[in-house]
């Protein structure tokens, strides 16, 4: 939460709140690895989130890198940390999943929705038959994970719908190039940032959208490139 970035985060709870969706998932890094006291950082988070907490919406979390203090892929997850943020988030009744499934109803219909929460990419948390293996094949689910690399994993129609984070958008987009980051430039492959993702992303019968979030790493900036709350509208059948 750099610069004004609390500010970001007390306009997103308020937005939802008055938006009063069904339903919200938060997509993980709650506490940024460099900073130096974590649990008062995540004092801080939750003094934020309580708001939305105390209202009768159902929030549900994954966690992120950040949320077990790693940079980078190759670094060593810091699991304390983490355990920190499923302890505090769960202390304000935000559940964290973690490779499952939960059933919510919606609406007047009958059958339930389940949302399946799946783990970190980075600390290699995201076992994926674990998070499917409780649910029929045909049982209507929405998945949601914070790494995008977590998609190409998982098997095909497991995932009709899933929403991811992690990237920021990019942080910074160049103007008149609406599906094109700078990040293709230094990724092996074609990087995959933000909005709904090539049909050829993962598994046959899998989609995935992936939302720009509201906050920043290693620059404190984003250019042409707002934060986000994505809003999903579900339709029977």
């Amino acid at each position: 939460m750099w610069l004004d970035n609390d500010r970001n985060l007390e306009d997103m709870v308020e937005t939802i709140i008055e938006r009063d969706p069904d339903i919200v998932l938060l997509l993980g890094d709650y506490v940024y690895h460099s900073v130096e006291n974590h649990e008062e950082e995540m004092e801080k988070v939750v003094s934020y989130l309580k708001p939305l907490a105390e209202t009768d919406i159902p929030v549900f979390a994954s966690l992120g890198n950040h949320d077990y203090s790693m940079s980078e892929k190759d670094g060593n997850p810091n699991i304390e940390t983490a355990e920190r943020v499923i302890r505090k988030l769960g202390m304000i009744g935000i559940e964290v999943l973690q490779n499952e499934s939960v059933p919510v109803t919606l609406g007047e219909t009958e059958e339930p929705l389940y949302l399946v929460g799946i783990g970190a990419r980075w600390p290699e948390k995201d076992h994926l038959e674990e998070a499917y293996e409780e649910l029929e094949e045909k049982a209507p689910r929405f998945s949601f994970m914070h790494n995008p690399n977590t998609f190409v994993k998982i098997e095909a129609n497991h995932a009709p719908v899933a929403v991811a984070g992690h990237t920021h958008g990019g942080q910074i987009r160049i103007p008149f190039t609406p599906h094109w980051s700078w990040k293709n430039l230094i990724v092996e492959g074609e990087a995959h940032m933000d909005g709904w993702i090539e049909e050829d992303y993962g598994a046959e019968g899998n989609h995935l959208y992936v939302n720009r979030g509201i906050g920043v790493s290693i620059a404190p900036i984003r250019i042409n490139n707002f934060p986000e709350i994505t809003e999903f509208t579900l339709q029977q059948g």
